[in-house]
């Protein structure tokens, strides 16, 4: 694009300047033809007219008269023949006339040439104003576009970290559930008797410890992976009792109980 509007200005200022050195040129040659008319209009090559003859000392009237009478005969037949004097002043006038016509031609020329160039000047101007609106109209477009990519880039990239924001805080409550012992609920109305297969060691108080073999009575087992249960210590539980979580995949169930 910069490319293009610097190739259009450079075209732009070689036409210019070609206007400039025609009009200088045209300057100089019409300076030259209104010197031309000048000198002619002062000096011609025609030699002058002959002076004419000398009167006598002393010419009577009569002698006078034959004289007039013999220039007017004279000059009579130098016209019926064509061969009267030149008339100086009217080829002056001519050659003057014939200079200042092709002057007023050459002027007229230059003018048409120099308004030509003009108009030549004025559309290379204008054209090159269109090509930098076309230009800016192409790059504000290019703009748009780029910016409504960028807007859809920039709300994809939010969807995708609020969906994986959103799966790694379903995967913390998972693993936090997992992990950690369900919320105590009321006991079923069956009990469920459950033998211990593998020996445990509470790491809370909220949890019961039990070696292989210990019977437990099954009091909540909402949650897969830690159930809730009764552990009777001593004969018949005359020792006393205590409620726990544990993990159920170190007990199996035996028999079940229902509540009278």
């Amino acid at each position: 694009m910069r490319k293009a509007e610097a190739d259009q200005k450079l075209r732009v200022g070689e036409a210019k300047a070609r206007a400039v050195k025609i009009r200088e040129e045209k300057a100089a040659r019409l300076a030259g033809v209104q010197g031309r008319v000048s000198s002619a209009a002062i000096t011609h090559d025609d030699p002058p007219p002959p002076p004419p003859p000398r009167p006598t000392a002393g010419p009577t009237k009569e002698d006078i008269k034959r004289q007039h009478e013999e220039q007017w005969r004279q000059k009579r037949a130098n016209s019926d023949l064509g061969l009267g004097p030149p008339d100086v002043a009217a080829q002056q006038r001519a050659r003057t006339a014939e200079v200042q016509r092709q002057r007023e031609a050459e002027e007229r020329a230059i003018a048409e040439e120099l308004l030509a160039e003009q108009r030549e000047a004025e559309e290379a101007e204008e054209a090159q104003k269109k090509a930098k609106k076309e230009q800016t109209k192409k790059a504000r477009a290019d703009y748009e576009v780029k910016k409504r990519e960028a807007e859809q880039l920039a709300a994809a990239r939010r969807a995708q970290e609020a969906a994986e924001t959103a799966a790694a805080a379903a995967a913390a409550a998972a693993a936090a559930a997992a992990d950690s012992p369900p919320p105590p609920s009321d006991a079923p109305p069956a009990v469920t008797m459950l033998e211990a297969t593998h020996a445990y060691k509470a790491t809370s108080d909220q949890e019961i410890s039990f070696s292989k073999g210990t019977e437990i009575t099954l009091l909540d087992k909402t949650n897969d992976n830690w159930w809730r249960g009764r552990l009777y210590f001593g004969a018949g539980g005359e020792a006393g009792s205590k409620d726990g979580y544990f993990p159920a995949s170190y007990v199996r169930e035996v028999q079940l109980t229902h509540v009278a």
